[in-house]
């Protein structure tokens, strides 16, 4: 689209950084490595859930962050693109507060690639949010710089001519001089133009040599700190040599591929990670929030990181990193007053197991980290003496240590063993089956704690989550198996499944967990009116719901499993009815269904909501929606989530998805 030469996107080296906003599970961010570009990858963890965990475990470089009210842990002019597919974020608010804080990021002359609806769809919603978007972006000076499909890519201007250009009283305005566009740890967001130093403005953009030379060309911004270009070039020395040491030290303990995701906890210029770029490995570099704030010299050299307090928890995932370097970090925590053993704890806490740590510091904390291997189940792998080529090397030792893999106790029952090799399995299929712009998943149950967690309780009627047999089908698309896999499931006691009275052969499926706290709620609030007979609902989970799996039970037979608890009287029966966790069958009054307490409520609202939804559909012209379209919108008759309608209605047959170049398609089945 930008018409680059060879159609390369790294443009010959002068797009290598990127912030991918919203990223899911980081596809974006991993086609780019084959380009010579490296993304940060951002996104938060509840419309994502945990996707940033999956890249991380991809090896892409991820950070778990939001767009909120904080500026993101960057310095300014640090991008030389921002990408935005369908991230569902609303950059109209507050003024455009949040595309503001993207501009901010944005080096002279950057992207921002915005692939959403809005840039194509014709509906008056759409229009709408197209015209104020365009709006704001040209009172911010951006271009198009090219448009096609639902994508539309703005560019930044060079210098601060059309900022000077623009009326008075212009919002955004830009911001005071007195602004830092560098500060950010826990600075808050303005909603303002960042106008370019009187450098950037002499020189028309940022100055950087193409990549890979930027990585060892003298950054532009080297000055603003008062080093000299002999200083930078000494240290990139430095590091080049201590970590070849560092290498000859982890050789007996790394294979070809056991490093890939590497922290480098107080990255100074970033020369630990320029001395690596021959490694198949990425950096995330940090720079202390007390210090001088080189996280900027640091993407200008075509590297990643950000800024952070190490007595405060990072923003990561347990188990992310495969080596983390530490240098001198220990002796700074010791200065400002915070603990050490919180320190060690935090990064075990993100170490993965058989992962590396290099400590880099002064003798005595050697001797305080040692106290506490034993109980971190840390193993000393190797003890050097720093190389003599720096000043700071006076007195440092270099630590290298491995985090063993270790279990609560040093055997397992063969039913744990087989409960760790299931979890690892399921794990496995959930990183290979999980896509962006798909629906479905290759295992049962792993569909169904996807959706478990989708679909969360539902307070107002006091509903634990579940899921519809329906819903399975539009996810695992061999049904035969789905039955299969339900019906071993309910023997294992992992989950019921219940008759739904909705004029439709309709199952609900509830975790066993979910149904038990079903059932205590109930007897909770029972309790409060009638005490002496609430005995039933033990008997019920102790006898009953643990041998009958069957969705259905006959009277004689649910009083003989209500006796091994006591002596059983009609009251108790009716007891069962009136909470909800029985109902009579309409043909044979000797019969009952097992019921989900509650339930009649959400059951109207479940066929008010198909209604709605075939409606809004069958009322469009070609009967079809994209699907993030369609989830954004709301239903009014239905108390559950347009995704919860959605699965159920393509595994019913009554919608089907299309793929397109534009993602998935929903569209209303012709049968």
């Amino acid at each position: 689209m930008l018409n680059f030469s060879n159609n390369n996107l790294n443009n010959g080296g002068r797009i290598r950084t990127v912030l991918d906003v919203g990223c899911g599970v980081a596809s974006f961010g991993a086609y780019l490595l084959s380009s010579d570009i490296i993304a940060m990858s951002v996104a938060p963890n509840d419309v994502h859930q945990n996707q940033i965990q999956f890249a991380l475990e991809r090896g892409i470089p991820a950070y778990l962050g939001v767009l909120g009210t904080k500026r993101l842990p960057y310095p300014s002019r640090s991008f030389e693109l921002a990408h935005c597919s369908r991230c569902r974020i609303d950059w109209l608010q507050r003024d455009g507060i949040l595309l503001l804080e993207l501009d901010r990021l944005l080096r002279p002359g950057g992207y921002f690639a915005y692939s959403s609806p809005e840039a194509y769809a014709q509906d008056e919603e759409d229009l709408r949010i197209w015209r104020e978007m365009s709006a704001l972006v040209e009172r911010m000076c951006w271009k198009i710089a090219a448009k096609q499909n639902q994508t539309v890519i703005w560019v930044k201007p060079l210098t601060n001519d059309c900022y000077m250009e623009r009326e008075a009283g212009t919002q955004p305005p830009l911001c005071r001089s007195d602004d830092d566009p560098d500060a950010v740890y826990g600075v808050k967001m303005e909603a303002c133009i960042t106008p370019y130093s009187d450098q950037t403005q002499r020189i028309r953009g940022s100055g950087l040599a193409p990549w890979p030379s930027r990585l060892t060309s003298p950054p532009p911004r080297l000055t603003d700190f008062g080093y000299s270009i002999d200083m930078f070039e000494k240290d990139t020395e430095v590091w080049q040599r201590r970590v070849e040491n560092y290498w000859n030290l982890l050789k007996p303990k790394i294979k070809a591929d056991t490093l890939r995701n590497i922290m480098d906890m107080k990255a100074n210029f970033g020369s630990f990670a320029a001395a690596l770029k021959d490694k198949d490995v990425w950096v995330m570099n940090v720079v202390p929030e007390d210090g001088p704030n080189t996280l900027k010299l640091i993407y200008d050299r075509g590297l990643l990181g950000s800024v952070h307090n190490w007595c405060e928890a990072y923003s990561t995932y347990p188990r992310t990193y495969d080596l983390l370097h530490a240098w001198t970090v220990f002796s700074d925590m010791e200065k400002k007053g915070c603990s050490g053993e919180d320190l060690l704890i935090e990064m075990d806490r993100m170490l993965r197991p058989t992962g590396f740590v290099i400590v880099r510091d002064k003798r005595p904390v050697m001797e305080f980290i040692k106290k506490h291997l034993t109980a971190l189940h840390w193993e000393a792998i190797a003890t050097a003496d720093a190389d003599s080529g720096s000043e700071q090397d006076d007195n440092e030792i270099v630590f290298v240590i491995q985090k063993k893999m270790w279990l609560a106790t040093e055997t397992l029952r063969d039913s744990e063993v087989k409960t760790f090799v299931v979890l690892c399995y399921a794990a496995s299929i959930l990183f290979t089956s999980i896509k962006e712009n798909s629906l479905t998943f290759s295992d049962t149950l792993i569909a169904l704690r996807i959706m478990h967690a989708q679909f969360p309780k539902l307070e107002k009627a006091s509903i634990q989550p579940f899921i519809l047999r329906s819903q399975l089908y539009s996810s695992v698309n061999d049904r035969t198996r789905v039955d299969r896999d339900l019906e071993s499931l309910k023997k294992e006691k992992v989950l019921r499944t219940f008759k739904l009275y909705t004029g439709q052969d309709d199952d609900a499926i509830m975790f066993m967990e979910d149904y038990l706290n079903q059932i205590e709620s109930v007897e909770k609030r029972i309790k409060e009116k009638r005490k002496d007979e609430t005995a039933v609902f033990v008997w019920f989970k102790s006898y009953v719901i643990v041998s009958k799996l069957d969705p259905s039970i006959e009277h004689q037979e649910l009083c003989s499993l209500l006796s091994l608890g006591g002596k059983v009287k009609d009251e108790h029966v009716s007891l069962l009815i009136n909470a909800g966790l029985l109902t009579r069958q309409l043909i044979d009054p000797n019969m009952y269904w097992f019921a989900i307490p509650n339930i009649g409520s959400v059951l109207k609202g479940l066929s008010q909501g198909r209604k709605e939804l075939m409606s809004f559909l069958n009322r469009r012209k070609f009967k079809e929606m994209m699907l993030a379209l369609l989830e954004k919108k709301r239903l009014r008759m239905s108390p559950l989530d347009m995704r919860f309608h959605l699965r159920d209605l393509i595994g019913s047959g009554k919608l089907k998805t299309l793929q397109t170049p534009a993602g998935l398609m929903v569209q209303v089945s012709k049968d």
